[in-house]
């Protein structure tokens, strides 16, 4: 056995089969008189750095702390969303219409030249638009209670942030309850989330009596047939 930048390690077996090949005992050798045979593999396991690898994993973290940089400075941002609560946001065109569709062309239309674009955001509470352009700096998922992680994913379907949608529909799907699975269900039909869709359902079939005793399970019922109807067969068994 042997160290280094690789490390060895080596196998013989003294008697397998003799030279006469006609057995395979320790004395076989000794008893036709024939020369001992010997086999044996070595393992080689290469201990020396991949450097190109970690060359690129150590850009990439470089770039993330590029991004979280101007996310927190702003520097050379050209581009303000006008919040409610009187809240503005700045930001960089290319690198929110890099992530959204929806961003993108809200900052390519009705704009001059050289003219500063100020965008309003009316749909969309402060702090959660502002969580949503963190996640595009950033990559976080910030949220300080379920139901602000239910309005990003709903913010992140209006702006088409496609993997911060997925995202929050995991973590909800975490944390399904009695009291907010049909609600959930409605999102995730409403959004388009097959993730929290079927998790809803998955938890409402396992907790039928509990869910189906509930108020907002008899409004989903009158407002909602598709669902109604999934659901029903569901907990049927169907």
């Amino acid at each position: 056995m042997t160290f280094g930048d690789c490390w060895t390690a080596c196998w013989e077996k003294r008697v397998t089969l003799c030279a006469c090949g006609g057995c395979t005992s320790e004395l076989c050798c000794e008893d036709c008189g024939e020369p001992r045979q010997t086999f044996g593999f070595e393992v080689l396991i290469d201990l020396t750095p991949n450097n190109g690898s970690t060359s690129v994993k150590e850009g990439k973290l470089h770039v993330l702390q590029h991004l979280s940089n101007l996310w927190k400075d702003k520097t050379l941002s050209d581009v303000t969303f006008h919040c409610g609560e009187g809240k503005s946001i700045k930001a960089h065109t290319l690198i929110v219409s890099s992530a959204s569709p929806t961003l993108a062309a809200m900052c390519q239309n009705g704009f001059e030249k050289g003219t500063d674009r100020i965008i309003p955001i009316k749909l969309t509470k402060a702090h959660i638009f502002e969580n949503l352009l963190r996640y595009i700096y950033t990559g976080e998922v910030v949220a300080e209670e379920d139901a602000d992680l239910e309005e990003l994913l709903i913010a992140a379907k209006e702006y088409a942030v496609e993997s911060l949608k997925q995202e929050c529909a995991a973590r909800l799907s975490r944390y399904l309850t009695v009291a907010n699975a049909t609600r959930y269900l409605i999102t995730a039909h409403k959004n388009n989330s097959p993730k929290l869709h079927e998790a809803a359902l998955d938890f409402m079939s396992k907790n039928a009596r509990a869910v189906s005793s509930r108020p907002d399970w008899l409004d989903m019922m009158k407002t909602y047939p598709e669902l109604r109807y999934q659901t029903t067969q569901l907990m049927l068994g169907l």
